[in-house]
């Protein structure tokens, strides 16, 4: 009985691993290949925020990305992290000196949203977040505490090799 129960328990976490962290490579036929570029674009590109006085470097912790690898075929990668609520992943919350937010991506998504959660939620992941207004890769951080989530898309066209969408969370304070 032990040993199944130890089996059950290393194949239960086996597919839970599984499911959050996969690559895949399909091939797809197209009429013409998308554009090469100089660089090959394999994953989701780094955030970085500015509030006038410091620049915060994020890396995405959820979404999923695909990329031309060439002769027709892409590779595609799901990534799973931990929920912004999470609070056993939660740093401190970085002060904010300023309440105007600047997004700034190394390639620029085709659209962007944010949510946030006061930090009073954390621990609690069902909680529902508020949506930012975001104007020109901008927004306005609310006063206090809050776990900041932002989303972006590139979309799939024919001028780009690569598409998908990630997902930065931070948690900051503003007074």
């Amino acid at each position: 009985m032990k040993r199944f129960v130890s089996l059950f328990l290393f194949l239960s976490c086996l597919s839970l691993f599984a499911s959050c962290d996969t690559s895949r490579e399909v091939s797809i036929d197209t009429a013409e290949p998308p554009p090469s570029i100089d660089e090959l674009v394999s994953e989701p590109p780094v955030l970085m925020i500015e509030d006038g006085e410091q620049t915060i470097t994020l890396r995405s912790g959820n979404g999923e990305w695909s990329y031309h690898i060439g002769n027709g075929k892409w590779a595609s990668s799901n990534f799973c992290g931990a929920h912004p609520l999470d609070n056993i992943h939660t740093p401190d919350p970085v002060p904010l000196s300023d309440n105007s937010v600047a997004l700034a991506f190394d390639l620029l998504p085709d659209s962007v949203t944010v949510l946030c959660w006061p930090d009073t939620d954390l621990g609690n992941t069902e909680s529902s977040p508020s949506e930012v207004p975001v104007t020109n890769f901008t927004f306005s951080s609310k006063p206090g505490s809050w776990i900041y989530e932002i989303t972006a898309r590139w979309e799939q066209s024919d001028n780009r090799n690569y598409h998908g969408h990630a997902s930065y969370a931070f948690y900051a304070v503003f007074q």
